[in-house]
């Protein structure tokens, strides 16, 4: 889930007063991940705020951080540069970006998304296309664009990743590949998988695949009044749709009912292009 806005500097919610860049709820709690490497874990015993800080090549050095993602029973956190960073059940932050780093002064590089795998495998995407997966080391793979990569999740023990222009990719047994997503020719910046279904957020809709594997409008969220559909967040039997100063949200797919909503900035999108 791809988020942008400033967490209350309230102690009765969260207490911070840094934008949250990406939320994820795993390993038995919520995490919230600030660009500047603030990490907040909100569960039961309370909000714990910890921060990605290496002593070099960090947030400060390669850039902010784009995401946070809970895998398993670890965390996990990607950024500009391509830093990847872990977070182990006690609560420490390491670099797992060993062989994955760019340290380089030349054209910008950056992981937007990561997520794991059924069989255990890492897998992270970002700029330029580029797609690099995890077993015993990082591994850069053969990207069927070189577009921007803005989100990749597991649907059905199948890795997907989503870009811009419509671009979606599938991970098969002889590598990634190009999904045909006609007549979707919008950025899609966010995918998450639900009730066995793979839906398509957009800033000009949002899109569900059927069994076939072709793309339609969920046309009821149009009729509700929201176009944008740029985040999208599954867990706990719902569906959740953001997008400008509108959330909405379904239970199974079909009824949606939008949700009252505060004060909500504008979403900060990530460059796009070719050779973003």
């Amino acid at each position: 889930m791809y988020v942008d806005y400033r967490m209350a500097p309230d102690p009765m919610v969260f207490g911070t007063d840094w934008h949250a860049v990406s939320i994820d709820a795993g390993a038995g709690a919520i995490f919230a991940l600030g660009e500047n490497g603030e990490a907040l874990k909100i569960s039961s015993a309370g909000n714990e705020l910890e921060l990605i800080d290496p002593p070099s090549d960090g947030p400060p050095d390669q850039g902010p951080l784009r995401e946070i993602r809970a895998i398993r029973e670890r965390v996990f956190a990607v950024g500009m540069g391509r830093q990847a960073y872990c977070r182990d059940h006690l609560g420490h932050w390491t670099r797992v970006d060993a062989g994955l780093l760019d340290r380089s002064s030349g054209m910008a590089t950056g992981l937007t998304s990561i997520c794991g795998s059924a069989d255990g495998t890492l897998a992270a995407v970002g700029y330029r296309g580029e797609i690099w997966e995890f077993t015993e080391h990082w591994q850069r793979l053969s990207s069927p664009s070189n577009l921007l990569l803005t989100h990749v999740t597991e649907h059905n023990a199948i890795l997907y990743a989503s870009g811009i222009l419509g671009l979606l990719i599938r991970r098969e047994k002889a590598g990634w590949a190009i999904v045909d997503t006609a007549p979707l020719a919008h950025d899609i910046w966010d995918i998450e998988s639900f009730d066995g279904r793979l839906y398509c957020g957009t800033s000009n809709g949002l899109f569900v695949m059927d069994e076939d594997g072709d793309l339609s409008e969920v046309a009821a969220l149009r009729e509700l009044g929201q176009l944008q559909c740029s985040s999208l967040s599954a867990g706990f039997g719902r569906l959740w749709c953001f997008g400008g100063e509108r959330v909405s949200v379904t239970e199974d797919g079909l009824m949606w009912r939008s949700m009252p909503v505060l004060d909500v900035p504008e979403r900060r999108e990530m460059p796009s292009g070719g050779d973003a």
